[in-house]
């Protein structure tokens, strides 16, 4: 049976899992890997900070963990979303009102 769940509960239980010593980081990893195009751009790019931060202070978990967060640190962030078509358009019309309003 698989669920449905919001982007932030993502994020919380990735937290939760970074430098643990356990199963679950394979098992987040994996979820990860899954629902890699569902995420945002931004929420792409912080779980890769966050575990390149985690890795460089040493405390992303043992050798294994490290191992499986490696992977999700070779996926591509997505540079444009389906879910993001709709910003540009309000960002293009501010522009426009905002030169014509200073202009």
């Amino acid at each position: 049976m698989k669920f449905e769940v919001d982007e932030n509960i993502i994020m919380y239980a990735f937290r939760y899992c970074l430098g643990r010593r356990t199963y679950a980081v394979s098992e987040m990893v994996t979820v990860l890997i899954n629902n890699w195009d569902k995420l945002k751009p931004q929420t792409q790019r912080k779980i890769q900070e966050e575990i390149k931060e985690d890795m460089d202070r040493g405390n992303a978990g043992d050798d294994c963990d490290v191992q499986d967060w490696k992977k999700i640190l070779d996926l591509k962030v997505e540079q444009w979303s389906a879910n993001m078509s709709g910003y540009l358009i309000v960002i293009l019309v501010w522009d426009y009102f905002t030169i014509v309003n200073f202009v």
